[in-house]
């Protein structure tokens, strides 16, 4: 008898999707802030290094020091109207409008470009004016409120009240008719968010000119004890090398590019930039060299980008670091961060400054003639990166170093065990 066919019994699965864990508020809120200072950084940088050109010039030309020095010479004066004027001046509506725009999108821009300028302009105030009622031009304080603005924190805040307050607007305005739509789009949004902006920025904006205004006070008190400057500097460098491009690396960027925004205090930030620059620098610098001095301490994989890690890290890229770090934490945090806080001290004695903060050694060059300072400061803090690092690693395996005739320095632990120098 032929068996009958046996039916099979076909099972289904559910394929289970992975749940995505909801991001915090806070999350957002970085989000937005990275997508604001990330859109903010090219306008810094290219006005910085323009602005830096114009001194340059000024320089050569004999120009006397004082207020006018960068701005003395026809020519310099092109290069600060490009660089200063117009490129740094776009820094804080950049910022406040790209917060906004990563929050509400397109219909953010509007607002958060008119709270970014209203941020720069000391005399949209409320109190500004009723000093001016009672005082007219001349008076002292309608002078002192003219030129003190919220600068970078204002700015900061109404990218952030723009893309909410626009948010506010489309959710109450999502009920309106689709041909309604493209109205409330090109004139009802932008208006009722420009104005509502404007309204809390005529509020705010003298309490937070004298928050700054009291930042820039305190910081110039504190560059008069030149051991506590120091100490700054080297903190500045320091945290900046911590984490190579994560939180506390950009929280560090953010005080010092805050400080530089400030007219009252933007020698000291320009100080404190050239800090933030070492502490880029030097922690990819310094383990490139690190790798060439005591390659017994480095397997061969490690050694291949070297010559890559120093040229990225020379531009104030740090990130090359960070396949080091993962490897070594602790050994190769605690080198970078004393490197670099070493050249932050040398490069804050010297008293140098940088107007852009990023793009490593181009920016120093970019200071004129006392860029020397900057480049001693990055050598001695790259230096010093790698002879710790030589100290504190212990050597790898033989078969993973697979070291040429250059066997390194004999430095460090592990030096005296015979089966590592083979």
């Amino acid at each position: 008898m032929a068996q009958k066919p046996v039916a099979k019994k076909i099972i289904k699965t559910k394929t289970v999707t992975p749940v995505e864990k909801k991001k915090g508020f806070w999350h957002d809120v970085y989000q937005h802030l990275m997508c604001g200072i990330g859109h903010m950084v090219p306008f810094v940088v290219a006005g910085g290094i323009l602005l830096a050109i114009a001194y340059i010039i000024d320089a050569a030309c004999g120009a006397p020091q004082g207020e006018e020095f960068g701005n003395w010479s026809i020519g310099a004066k092109i290069f600060h109207i490009l660089g200063g004027d117009l490129g740094l001046g776009l820094m804080l509506p950049v910022l406040a409008g790209f917060i906004s725009y990563s929050i509400a999108g397109k219909a953010g821009l509007a607002a958060g470009f008119i709270g970014g300028f209203a941020a720069k302009t000391g005399p949209f105030s409320l109190i500004y004016w009723i000093y001016y009622a009672q005082q007219g031009e001349g008076g002292e304080d309608v002078k002192l409120l003219a030129k003190t603005s919220a600068g970078f924190l204002g700015a900061l805040i109404a990218g952030f009240l723009a893309g909410y307050i626009v948010l506010f607007i489309e959710n109450k305005l999502k009920r309106m008719p689709e041909k309604a739509i493209p109205i409330k789009d090109i004139l009802i949004t932008p208006v009722l968010s420009v104005f509502a902006i404007g309204v809390c920025m005529f509020l705010i904006n003298v309490p937070l000119a004298y928050l700054n205004l009291g930042i820039a006070n305190g910081l110039a008190k504190l560059a008069e004890i030149q051991a506590a400057f120091l100490f700054l500097a080297a903190l500045v460098a320091g945290l900046m090398a911590i984490d190579m491009g994560g939180p506390i690396n950009k929280a560090t960027h953010l005080f010092c590019m805050g400080i530089l925004a400030n007219p009252d205090s933007q020698k000291i930030g320009m100080v404190l930039l050239a800090a933030n620059l070492l502490g880029m620098v030097t922690p990819p610098a310094g383990i490139a060299l690190a790798s060439w001095l005591f390659p017994q301490k480095f397997t061969k994989q490690d050694r291949l980008p070297s010559a890559a890690n120093l040229i990225v890290g020379m531009c104030g890229i740090s990130e090359g670091a960070i396949p080091y770090v993962i490897k070594d934490p602790a050994r190769t945090i605690s080198s970078c961060v004393v490197g670099a806080a070493c050249g932050g001290v040398i490069s804050a004695a010297f008293d140098f400054g940088c107007l852009a903060p990023e793009g490593g050694i181009i920016s120093m060059l970019a200071s004129g003639l006392d860029a020397w300072k900057g480049i001693v400061a990055v050598i001695i803090g790259t230096i010093i990166t790698a002879l710790l690092l030589g100290i504190l690693r212990r050597p790898v395996k033989p078969e993973e170093a697979e070291l040429g005739k250059w066997k390194g320095i004999p430095f460090g632990p592990g030096v005296g065990k015979k089966k590592q120098l083979k």
